[in-house]
C-alpha cells in the first residue's frame, strides 16, 4: 500500500513540474518578442518593419558645364538650316531673307549653325590675351582650331574643311567669312578650362 501511495506521488509531482517548464518557457518567449505560440505550442511567424530606402537623387550639373543639343537641324525659309543652341536647346533663329551677316556663339565640341555654315570650334590652339589687371604691352589673341561646313543649296554646293581662327582675323569660306569675333571668360592668372570657353563667331555673306 505505501509503495502504491508512493508511485501516484512520484506521478502527480512528475506532471506539475513538467507543466511549469512548459510556461516558463512559453512565458520568456513571450516577453523576448521573438517567438509567439498559440495554444497548441504552434510557431507564430513574426512581422518585422522594412527598413527605410533612400530616395534616388539625381545627379546636379555643374553651372559651367556645357548643354549637349541634339544635332538635328531647322530648315529656313531661305533654304538655309538653324540648329540647336544655348542651355534649352532651342533653334536659332532663322536670318533675315535680306541678311547679309549673322552672329552665334558656341562652345568646345559643340556645333551652330547660321545662315546655312555650321561652325564647330574643336580645340583651342593658343590664348596669349594679356591677363586682367596685368600691364602688358601686346594685347595677345587666341586661335581656335574650327571645323566649317556648309550644306548644299539653290545655286551653292556643300563645302567643308578645317581652318584655324585667329580673333579678330576673317577667314574667307566659299561664299562667306567666318571671324572669331570674342572669346570669354577673360583671361586671368587662374588657367581656364577648355570647357568654360565661350566663342563668338560672325558670319558674312560675301555679295558679288
Amino acid at each position: 500500500m505505501l509503495i502504491a501511495v508512493g508511485v501516484l506521488v512520484m506521478i502527480v509531482g512528475g506532471f506539475f513540474a513538467i507543466n511549469s517548464s512548459l510556461y516558463t518557457a512559453k512565458q520568456g518567449a513571450v516577453e523576448s518578442g521573438v517567438v509567439h505560440t498559440n495554444v497548441d505550442s504552434t510557431p507564430v511567424a513574426t512581422t518585422t518593419k522594412p527598413t527605410d530606402t533612400i530616395p534616388h537623387i539625381p545627379p546636379v550639373l555643374k553651372a559651367d558645364e556645357p548643354v549637349a543639343c541634339q544635332m538635328d537641324a531647322k530648315i529656313c525659309p531661305d533654304g538655309s538650316g538653324v540648329g540647336r543652341t544655348g542651355p534649352t536647346c532651342e533653334f536659332a533663329l532663322c536670318p533675315s531673307p535680306t541678311a547679309s551677316s549673322s552672329r552665334t556663339t558656341t562652345y568646345l565640341g559643340g556645333t551652330v549653325t547660321t545662315m546655312n555654315v555650321h561652325v564647330s570650334p574643336k580645340a583651342i590652339v593658343s590664348d596669349s590675351r594679356c591677363p586682367q589687371g596685368v600691364a602688358c604691352i601686346w594685347a595677345g589673341t587666341v586661335e581656335v582650331r574650327t571645323l566649317l561646313s556648309t550644306q548644299a543649296t539653290y545655286g551653292e554646293q556643300s563645302k567643308n574643311g578645317e581652318y584655324v581662327l585667329t580673333l579678330g582675323k576673317p577667314q574667307k569660306f566659299g561664299n562667306y567669312t567666318v571671324t572669331l569675333i570674342g572669346v570669354t571668360p577673360p583671361k586671368s592668372q587662374t588657367a581656364i578650362s577648355d570647357s568654360s570657353y565661350r566663342f563668338t563667331f560672325e558670319i558674312v555673306k560675301v555679295t558679288h
